[in-house]
């Protein structure tokens, strides 16, 4: 017989509704419901009015307490996660915990569109003072294009040699990427574009067609992972969100942000989830479907849209523990 614990919080609703759902699908959900309940004391507590839960008020709950232990403040970490999970299911905007004490978790950050927006601004503002610079910073405005509108390895896209890159037909082509996969990727039009006006700047700079796509201060060599990694904290730092968010994004990030982009329009729109992941994967370079499902389950946007579209990814997500 499960035990029924009365809430009277502010988040009592929620807390209810989570432990309804969770019983209604099998689990005795008693150690969490307990957990649950000493949360919603803190509410109490804390005289908490709204339901925006923020990390400021999360602080002190997900400190350790002088009488337990690691395994016990986890369990108290995760029982509130679970709940904050669920109201941002339901469209609320709250603070989700992230970091273990057992097992460290480091979620990557996925790009907002004002975020994304601010960046690239701060990108195309800049003027290089240095003598050729010009088609430089050229390099910087599409490399980091093309690797939000594709979701390619920044890696891949650095050893990119012009041969590969066919502009008249808008594809790239990757051999032996990570895993021994080859696979081509398509660009949108204006992307193309972008690349094609891009290529005619740095081949008239450099007198001739380099054989990278973004050849670096060496032209026989390609654009290094440090001067990359340099230029996008630069512009990244230069954004007004830059000290405003948990995690500080890399470059790595516009692969992740272009993944559940991509899949928070398909399910926005309607489109088959369950038919259309497998393709996403293949093109990811993925090895198969749970890979990418570890990508689309970093936002708190991602758990609406599951819970009001989505019934296959119910089914995947739980099982996640993987990154490519």
């Amino acid at each position: 017989m499960s035990k029924n614990y009365e809430y009277s919080s502010i988040l009592a609703p929620f807390m209810q509704g989570l432990v309804d759902e969770k019983r209604a699908m099998g689990f005795s959900y008693d150690s969490t419901a307990y957990v649950l309940k000493e949360f919603d004391q803190y509410c109490v507590d804390k005289e908490l009015s709204t339901i925006h839960v923020t990390r400021n008020f999360m602080d002190d709950w997900m400190k350790r307490k002088d009488t337990e232990g690691a395994y016990n403040q986890t369990g108290r970490v995760s029982a509130s996660r679970q709940l904050l999970l669920y109201m941002a299911g339901l469209g609320h905007e709250v603070y989700i915990p992230v970091d273990f004490t057992t097992k460290k978790v480091h979620p990557p950050h996925v790009f907002t569109h004002p975020e994304l927006i601010s960046f690239f601004e701060e990108l195309d503002a800049f003027v290089p003072a240095i003598k050729g610079g010009k088609c430089r910073i050229w390099e910087y405005k599409v490399f980091f294009r093309v690797l939000y509108c594709t979701g390619m390895r920044c890696g891949e896209l650095l050893k990119m040699p012009v041969s590969e890159v066919d502009l008249v037909n808008g594809t790239m082509t990757i051999y032996q990427s990570k895993g021994r996969k080859d696979r081509v990727v398509y660009l949108a039009d204006d992307v193309c574009q972008l690349c094609v006006d891009y290529l005619k700047c740095i081949t008239k700079e450099l007198g001739y067609e380099p054989h990278w796509f973004f050849p670096g201060r060496n032209p026989d060599d390609h654009m290094s992972y440090s001067s990359m990694n340099s230029n996008f904290n630069r512009f990244w730092n230069a954004t007004p969100y830059a000290d405003k968010v948990d995690k500080k994004p890399t470059v790595h990030s516009f692969r992740f942000t272009f993944v559940v982009d991509r899949m928070n329009d398909w399910m926005e729109q309607g489109v088959d989830l369950e038919t259309m992941l497998p393709y996403l994967s293949k093109y990811l370079g993925h090895k198969g479907v749970r890979e990418t499902f570890y990508y689309y389950i970093m936002t708190n946007d991602v758990n609406r849209i599951i819970r009001q579209k989505d019934h296959f990814g119910r089914s995947v997500i739980p099982k996640l523990g993987v990154r490519s």
